[in-house]
């Protein structure tokens, strides 16, 4: 069976999203699938896997603010029918750009699964009224998609959750991301060493990592935290906004900034980290909780969304509310209890590996293959 993957960011960032189609597309890969991707603006170096079976396609909708959403949309659409005519796809699974996945169904009258990490309307947020005006369109074809869908997969039950409240009776099944538990492991654990694994963006609440290092500072001088992840070019003004406000707080000598970190690099990270902090507010899984876990860390999480399905607390990590006084002083506990760092990491590994894996996502995947060719 040939299957097309679209994610429209493949091969031009490198987040958790793109890591979860490069995996999850190996894994069928190695069980006989003929898989392919669907992709905007394509560049080898910026995929994990080096990924290349890609289609893809190339647009500039950046000198336009106001039309990008729907001229990237537009973009992938054009690039999906240019695609799907040279590639013949059985199946096409859309993990970005779910508002065209009805249109791609209709015009080319091929099966299709959606993957959603949150839905795209509500990424947006709704904004006043001419806001809303503006992504009517969008909105409306979006959710068309849901409801047309051959198959619907959430990252977690709280996406899944969202989405019923939003349409009544859809059906769907929770697929979570994996994690290779082989790669992400404990190495030679530094007892106070802080780790944040984030794609550096506004976004990422990661002014908050710096205001609890400047809490942990005065009790526990010894702490040193690092902040890890993806930057594109567009973000860098951010990460030098980051820095400046460190130095201002007095924590510049005491957070480092690892940029756009090799694979080998970030499992270093993870492996030699006792601590990883997840600040992101209302996220709907994260996915370095998990790698994190795996690695044995002892991870923290604001209690809200996706973590709460991951980290059952106190037993194999922490979810707290967004309050910098409350992570700083559990952070300050940990770094003084080492036993209690390592009992927590040793559940959470366990965890890491009885519950999440690319084969366990893989499986769901076959599944559903076998239910939308029969339908």
């Amino acid at each position: 069976m040939r299957i097309a993957v679209v994610h429209s960011f493949m091969g031009f960032l490198m987040g958790g999203g793109e890591r979860l189609v490069e995996e999850v597309g190996g894994r069928l890969e190695e069980r006989g699938y003929d898989v392919h991707y669907i992709t905007l603006n394509y560049r080898k170096e910026r995929t994990f896997r080096g990924v290349s079976k890609v289609c893809w396609r190339r647009t500039r909708v950046g000198f336009l603010p106001l039309l990008r959403s729907y001229l990237w949309n537009l973009s992938t659409l054009l690039a999906c029918l240019k695609c799907i005519k040279s590639l013949n796809p059985h199946l096409l699974i859309f993990s970005t750009n779910h508002p065209i996945a009805g249109i791609v169904k209709l015009l080319t009258k091929r099966k299709i699964i959606l993957y959603v990490h949150w839905p795209e309307f509500l990424q947006r947020g709704r904004g006043g009224v001419l806001k809303r005006i503006y992504n009517a369109l969008i909105d409306v074809l979006e959710l068309w998609s849901l409801r047309s869908s051959d198959y619907l997969f959430t990252n977690s039950g709280y996406t899944l959750r969202v989405l019923r409240r939003l349409l009544p009776g859809v059906a769907g099944e929770v697929a979570y991301p994996g994690v290779d538990t082989g790669f992400f492991k404990p190495l030679n654990k530094n007892p106070y060493l802080v780790l944040t694994v984030s794609r550096i963006h506004p976004a990422k609440n990661l002014e908050f990592v710096l205001r609890v290092a400047q809490r942990v500072k005065g009790r526990n001088p010894r702490a040193r935290f690092i902040v890890s992840g993806f930057l594109s070019k567009s973000d860098a003004g951010y990460l030098d906004k980051l820095i400046k406000y460190g130095e201002e707080i007095g924590v510049g000598d005491l957070v480092e900034f690892h940029v756009n970190p090799s694979d080998e690099e970030l499992a270093r990270l993870y492996g030699e980290a006792s601590i990883l902090l997840y600040p992101r507010v209302g996220e709907h899984f994260g996915i370095a909780l998990v790698e994190g876990m795996s690695a044995k860390d002892v991870c923290l999480a604001m209690d809200v969304g996706g973590p709460q399905e991951i980290i059952d607390d106190g037993v194999d990590g922490f979810r707290l509310p967004p309050d910098e006084d409350v992570w700083a002083e559990k952070i300050a506990t940990l770094l003084e209890n080492p036993e209690l760092m390592e009992r927590i990491g040793e559940r959470a590994r366990e965890k890491a590996v009885r519950e999440f894996s690319w084969d366990a996502m893989a499986d769901k995947f076959e599944r559903a293959f076998r239910r939308a060719m029969r339908n």
